[in-house]
């Protein structure tokens, strides 16, 4: 189980959950599962064609229970545009998007193939190639303070053309209450990307690679989400990042309280045993 304030790197063994039962307690990462063999050129692909990421969209869902609510934002709905935007209303899965102030030449905006041609490696991911999809260059958030519980416990997303110019991207999740500090401290951070993946486009630039992400946590609800963007080589060469098909779960009952342990469980029954027994002790005293 993770606790407040700890960063846990995606890729760590134990937390390798694909395929993975749904009888665990506390955050499971599932592994980053990336496609290289995406044509960014020809514009042809569909992401239920792939063969690591559709697999771990799949390890996904089976982590959410019958009961649980599923929402899924795939942009078809909005209109792609050039203007920069630095609030968004995803109604879809009860979040407000607000983007970071940084140096961001793109800040975010919703764009398809007519304003972010294929040959830049980002790409729609639900199926539909004049589709719609969210780029940005610059850190945003999702805030689901407005969601019927308040939060998520599972999100899901597919990231395309993500990590060719030596960028971090990172997810950091945040319960009610919870804040970043002045030093970019708080909440949990997800270290998702922190590794160069080298350029196979034909461009030598921008890789076209097609990832998938995903969380479950079946004891807390976040708040927040904040994806972290790092841009290592400043306005020179910086990883412009298209997001696609976000998945959102709300659990029909998440787990607030731990479990207790056989320790403690046995001390609560001893508990129990000595006060019955003193209360029949009572009452037989009360009788004489």
């Amino acid at each position: 189980m993770l606790k407040p304030l700890s960063s846990v790197r995606w890729l760590v063994p134990a937390l390798l959950v694909a395929g993975a039962s749904v009888s665990h307690a506390g955050l499971v990462v599932l592994p980053v599962a990336t496609d290289t063999s995406t044509p960014i050129v020809s514009g042809e692909y569909v992401v239920n064609q792939a063969g690591d990421p559709a697999k771990a969209r799949g390890d996904f869902k089976t982590l959410l229970k019958e009961g649980d609510t599923r929402k899924e934002e795939t942009f078809s709905g909005f209109v792609a545009s050039s203007n920069p935007m630095s609030s968004l209303t995803l109604s879809s899965i009860g979040a407000e998007v607000t983007v970071g102030t940084g140096s961001g030449l793109e800040t975010g905006r919703i764009v398809s193939r007519t304003y972010d041609p294929i040959e830049n490696g980002r790409f729609d991911t639900t199926g539909d190639n004049n589709a719609q999809w969210w780029l940005t260059d610059n850190s945003f958030e999702l805030n689901f303070s407005g969601s019927a519980k308040k939060g998520i416990s599972a999100l899901a997303f597919y990231g395309t053309d993500i990590g060719d110019f030596d960028g971090s991207f990172s997810l950091r999740l945040l319960k009610a209450g919870e804040a970043v500090d002045a030093n970019g401290e708080g909440g949990t951070l997800i270290e998702l990307i922190p590794f160069r993946q080298q350029a196979t486009s034909n461009n030598g630039a921008n890789n076209g690679w097609l990832s998938h992400f995903g969380f479950y946590d079946d004891e807390n609800v976040y708040e927040r989400v904040i994806f972290e963007l790092g841009q290592a080589n400043g306005d020179d060469g910086r990883d412009f990042i298209g997001f696609d098909d976000f998945l959102v779960g709300e659990l029909n009952d998440p787990t607030t309280n731990p479990v207790p342990e056989p320790g403690s469980l046995a001390l609560v029954c001893a508990s129990l045993l000595a006060l019955t027994a003193a209360r029949r002790r009572r009452t037989g005293s009360n009788k004489a």
